[in-house]
């Protein structure tokens, strides 16, 4: 199962969905196991521990959403957890990210690829004011049980 290998090193993501689906229709069961003789854990993790890295990464302490997903696909995922006691929810429709939502288990620093390269983005968290952060990497200080919404700046901002 070399897919999220495939993944972390950013391989096409339409070829890694067409192959993986060939995989699943010639030794799948409907648990999205594959098993082609021999192996262990790896033939009943492969397909969710790909379809999660190509959703939302986490590598090196910095969080990426949709980093090897198709962008004429649209897809949504819900609260993956990412090391760094991170919960990440995000949606992307014809082409462009929606809101992003990072919940804090542990109140660490947040570091984010700007999903919206090039523009500047809205924080929002509850009973605190808008933050507007810019720049390829978006970083803030989190608390514990912290959920805090981003999405691109509207005009003007």
């Amino acid at each position: 199962m070399t897919f999220p290998g495939a993944v972390r090193v950013g391989h096409d993501p339409v070829e890694i969905l067409a192959r993986m689906r060939e995989q699943l229709e010639a030794c799948g069961f409907p648990n999205l196991m594959i098993f082609t003789g021999g192996g262990g854990i790896e033939n009943c993790s492969g397909v969710p521990a790909t379809i999660n890295e190509m959703l939302v990464q986490a590598h090196q302490g910095v969080l990426r959403v949709f980093p090897v997903w198709p962008r004429d696909r649209a897809a949504s995922f819900g609260r993956l957890r990412t090391p760094g006691a991170f919960l990440v929810s995000a949606e992307l429709r014809e082409g462009q990210v929606g809101s992003v939502v990072v919940e804090s288990e542990r109140g660490r620093t947040c570091r984010l690829v700007n999903p919206w390269p090039g523009r500047k983005v809205v924080l929002r968290r509850a009973g605190q004011a808008d933050e507007l952060l810019a720049g390829e990497r978006l970083e803030w200080a989190t608390k514990a049980g912290e959920k805090a919404e981003l999405e691109v700046a509207g005009p003007g901002r």
